[in-house]
């Protein structure tokens, strides 16, 4: 698969089925402990790399540490000054709302989640890694607003 931010869903699907396929631990039980062992974290392998895959934050994540900037987002620090105040009137925003406003907010917030995707890979491709390491900590603020809107919206 290239490394571009943008995936073929299908295409990892397919890829996902035929590895899994090939690795899966039950296909080795009359293989030796070794290859058993080596059948088990291949498989656990492409399980991760499957998950990393779909989510479109991990994704972007590893596509940074595999571009050579290493990057955790539990530890990174922003340089933009605005970035928490923005937060945090997005979740007063979601703290404030009413059933009646679910909606509304989960179809803005997922229009700036596709900017910033647009905006990441943008500046993946041109290796503008600090500023899609920026970007990326702003998609993951909207993927957790939305999460959690998503499960004030069950509830």
């Amino acid at each position: 698969m290239p490394a571009d931010y943008f995936i073929d869903e299908r295409r990892v699907n397919e890829k996902y089925i035929a590895l899994q396929k090939q690795f899966h631990p039950d296909n080795f039980a009359n293989r030796t402990g070794k290859e058993k062992l080596m059948a088990t974290q291949i498989s656990a392998n492409v399980v991760a790399a499957y998950k990393t895959l779909l989510d479109p934050v991990a994704r972007a994540s590893a596509l940074l540490n595999l571009s050579g900037m290493p990057f955790d987002l539990s530890t990174y620090i922003s340089r933009d000054q605005t970035l928490l105040i923005e937060q945090m009137q997005l979740r007063e925003q979601l703290d404030r709302a009413t059933d009646a406003d679910y909606a509304v907010l989960k179809q803005g917030w997922q229009k700036d989640f596709s900017l910033l995707e647009e905006q990441f890979a943008a500046e993946f491709s041109a290796k503008a890694l600090e500023a899609a390491a920026e970007t990326l900590l702003k998609m993951r603020y909207y993927q957790k607003l939305l999460s959690e809107l998503h499960d004030r919206d069950r509830s």
